[in-house]
């Protein structure tokens, strides 16, 4: 899996349907994947309903969500992302949960492979 920093922030790039993204890693997303609610009407991806959430500030906002396949980890698999009208994608816990994950942010260095 290509990771790299930039601004100091890891970054991942995944396969998402049939497009590339580029995700933050955010430790702090309890969820699956978050992407732009245009990639997921762009990949056809099936719709599941909505959702409502805390953001970091503490404000509640609601979601829509889409039944997504990507590659993650040598695989395709089916996930639940989270949509957002903003243009940036985050890769959450849920993800991670069966994923040796190391981060380094002094080095630069952020791995990301099967456990």
């Amino acid at each position: 899996m290509k990771t790299r920093y930039l601004f100091g922030m890891p970054f991942a790039t995944l396969s998402v349907g049939p497009t590339e993204i580029e995700a933050l890693v955010d430790t702090g997303f309890n969820g699956f994947l978050l992407i732009p609610e245009s990639v997921a009407r762009a990949c056809k991806f099936k719709a599941l309903g909505s959702i409502k959430y805390f953001m970091a500030d503490g404000k509640q906002a609601s979601a829509k969500t889409y039944e997504a396949e990507i590659s993650w980890l040598h695989s395709r698999i089916r996930i639940e992302a989270i949509t957002s009208k903003a243009n940036f994608s985050l890769i959450g816990m849920q993800l991670l949960t069966h994923a040796k994950t190391v981060i380094k942010p002094m080095e630069n260095i952020l791995t990301i492979e099967p456990a």
